[in-house]
């Protein structure tokens, strides 16, 4: 078994993977077409019950969990459970927390 300091292998990793001129403006490229504005306004209220509920049927049992690490799984087979992650998911949208990530 191998044996390195620790600030050795943070040193190493900060060398390699870090980026010096990160901050700096990459400036326009004539090979990228400039984006479209959008056709439809974006729709901003708060999630239904219904279109929680509709992603939630749509997501197949085997699919990863999300960062809470629950499976979808739970959520669709416990309706309540559904509605009490709509509740939060209304709360924090109108406090406005998915603006702070």
């Amino acid at each position: 078994m191998m044996e390195t300091p620790v600030e050795e292998v943070e040193s190493y990793l900060r060398e390699t993977h870090s980026d010096p001129n990160r901050e700096d403006a990459l400036g326009n490229c004539d090979r990228i077409d400039p984006a479209e504005p959008p056709q439809k306004k974006m729709i901003i209220t708060e999630p239904t019950l219904g279109e929680v509920s509709d992603i939630i049927k749509k997501a197949r049992f085997g699919s990863a969990p999300g960062p809470n690490a629950i499976p979808y799984k739970v959520y669709k087979m416990c309706p309540r459970l559904l509605k009490r992650l709509w509740r939060l998911l209304k709360i924090v949208w109108r406090k406005g927390g998915c603006q702070r990530l």
